[in-house]
């Protein structure tokens, strides 16, 4: 083999296993691409949620192009999708709401008492296990439809409730390693 053909081959290599590993995060594979109102978003990053030493979901970023910048990320206008991969056994519906809940009440309190907050957190009326995924799909002009393992399961349209929701992850208070891994960091 000639050392051209041995350096293309390693290009190769190391191309494709680059394009490979960029979709697989702590063992789970998420996609390179999400369809969104036949929009393609792509993969921006994604994170680790952790509670306790403990591996609760994998958080993915899709947009449209590449955002580093939290701002850009609230930005209404922007469709986007946050998915949650649940690596850990069971959370149920209950630790969902208050996951939520608190999570709000950190970043905007006084949205987390209003109709908008309580009719996003009555979604979460299942139990995640293993493997389930949550689609958070945001959507211009203040939509905001939850996927529970790729089927609707609520919608709440309200900029503010998505602007609440956002927060959790790109507010003051986020959920800083996910924070962080959704925008590449």
């Amino acid at each position: 083999m000639t050392r051209v053909a041995i350096i293309l081959s390693l290009l190769t290599t190391f191309v494709f296993t680059g394009s490979a590993t960029a979709a697989e995060f702590k063992g789970v594979t998420l996609p390179d691409s999400y369809r969104l109102e036949g929009q393609t978003l792509q993969l921006n990053g994604q994170g680790m949620r952790t509670k306790f030493f403990f591996s609760i979901y994998v958080g993915a970023l899709y947009t449209p192009s590449r955002v580093t910048d939290a701002a850009e990320v609230m930005n209404p206008d922007l469709p986007k999708v946050i998915r949650m991969h649940f690596v850990y056994d069971e959370v149920s519906a209950q630790k969902l709401r208050d996951g939520f809940a608190e999570s709000i009440d950190n970043n905007i309190p006084e949205f987390s008492k209003s109709a908008d907050a309580q009719k996003f957190l009555q979604i979460f009326n299942f139990d995640a296990v293993k493997n389930d995924t949550i689609d958070m799909q945001f959507t211009p002009g203040g939509r905001l439809t939850v996927l529970y393992n790729g089927k609707p399961v609520g919608l709440v349209d309200s900029s503010a409730a998505t602007k609440a929701v956002l927060n959790i992850y790109f507010g003051a208070e986020p959920i800083e390693s996910l924070k962080e891994g959704m925008l590449g960091k």
